[in-house]
């Protein structure tokens, strides 16, 4: 096999690992992005936290205008509804409905059996030295970012 550039193989790594969660869920008449999301809301929910758009960005680090697609598609299947905050209106709380608790234990085991599987034949030192290590690039290419945007702002 040829040697590719780590975020290449990086990149190759998340499109296979898309596919196959996008396999998996398809009986589900789910994509694996709404998958996540509900099984992050059911979570968030059994801990009594509140959950918003803003939180679904940050969490799964995507641009704001991808998760607001994620919500209203969950929002339309009838998974999810938003509710006004108590505090500022102008926030929505992200609830799930009946349907998306349903849901969200097909979920749940769907996104652990593939985890178990992409993690098969690694030791527990194994999945903590790939998790620290991930974390890590997250971190350098976060710091980038954020010097980029602290330069923009100097302008």
């Amino acid at each position: 096999m040829e040697t590719l550039p780590e975020a290449l193989l990086i990149k190759c790594l998340d499109n296979s690992i898309k596919r196959y969660l996008d396999d998996l869920t398809k009986p589900l008449n789910m994509t694996s992005a709404k998958c996540k999301v509900i099984h992050y809301l059911e979570k968030k929910s059994r801990e009594n936290e509140k959950v918003y758009v803003k939180d679904i960005e940050v969490i799964f680090n995507i641009k704001k205008s991808s998760a607001s697609e994620i919500v209203s598609s969950l929002e339309k299947d009838g998974c999810i509804k938003k509710s006004s905050d108590s505090i500022d209106s102008r926030h929505k709380e992200l609830i799930l409905t009946e349907k998306g608790y349903r849901l969200s234990d097909e979920t749940r085991n769907v996104l652990l059996d593939a985890n178990r599987q992409m993690l098969n034949g690694f030791d527990e030192n194994d999945v903590l030295t790939l998790r620290e290590l991930l974390e890590k690039m997250i971190k350098n290419i976060e710091e980038v970012e954020n010097g980029r945007s602290d330069s923009k702002k100097e302008i």
